[in-house]
């Protein structure tokens, strides 16, 4: 039983790495594909576009961050349980 509890938790670890993966994927295409073309048609000034890179990059690494977070300590869990 205690070997199920192991699998579970390590395929939700994977699971976990995998949406961090995809929440870096999407952020990138959404920069590259809505913030960088406004940018060439209109150059903004310095302080908008850092707002706008901030106001993008800042979520998207902090929730694959903690998504990562998340994955490692359930590792720790599923290996403190064997």
């Amino acid at each position: 039983m205690i070997w199920l509890g192991f699998l579970a938790t390590l395929i939700l670890a994977a699971i976990s790495v995998a949406a961090a993966v995809v929440v870096l994927w999407s952020g990138w295409r959404a920069y590259r594909g809505e913030l960088e073309p406004g940018f060439k048609v209109s150059p903004p000034g310095p302080r908008s576009i850092s707002l706008s890179l901030l106001g993008v990059a800042i979520p998207i690494v902090l929730i694959a961050v903690f998504t990562i977070y998340l994955a490692v300590m359930l590792l720790r869990v599923g290996f403190n349980a064997l």
